[in-house]
């Protein structure tokens, strides 16, 4: 379902369960920029990222929070499962969507998070993007 690497995302289908292993690609010049004997927090954001996407697909949004807590280390030679609460169906007046996604490996969470996307809008304005002088 969902992976922690560059080359897939989930955003173009709703999954159907709302759990998925990782699958790290630690050839990545960008999630392992260095050496490390556990899944960098860059990967996890990652993972979460991409879950909240999952989540609240079909809608549409951007994601615009991440509140994140962590229990351990995430070890890059076990499984570690990527778990969902299924975001609401209807979306509230905020336009704002809360997924909370956890991440479990051998049986302990090793973080908690809530992505929040919001929805875009017929009415918003696009963001613009300053013109350098």
């Amino acid at each position: 379902m969902w992976v922690a690497t560059a080359s897939t995302t989930w955003s173009s289908h709703r999954p159907t369960s709302p759990t998925a292993p990782t699958q790290t690609d630690t050839d990545h010049p960008i999630l392992f920029d260095h050496p490390v004997d556990h899944a960098p927090g860059m990967l996890l954001l990652e993972a979460v990222r991409q879950a909240a996407y999952a989540s609240a697909f079909p809608r549409r949004g951007v994601l615009t929070d991440i509140e994140m807590r962590f229990f351990r280390y995430g070890e890059l030679h076990a499984p570690c499962w990527i778990e969902t609460a299924p975001a609401p169906e209807d979306v509230p007046a905020t336009g704002r969507i809360p997924v909370l996604v956890v991440a479990r490996q051998n049986g302990e969470d090793v973080f908690t998070a809530t992505a929040t996307i919001t929805a875009k809008t017929a009415t918003a304005a696009p963001a613009r993007v300053p013109t350098p002088p």
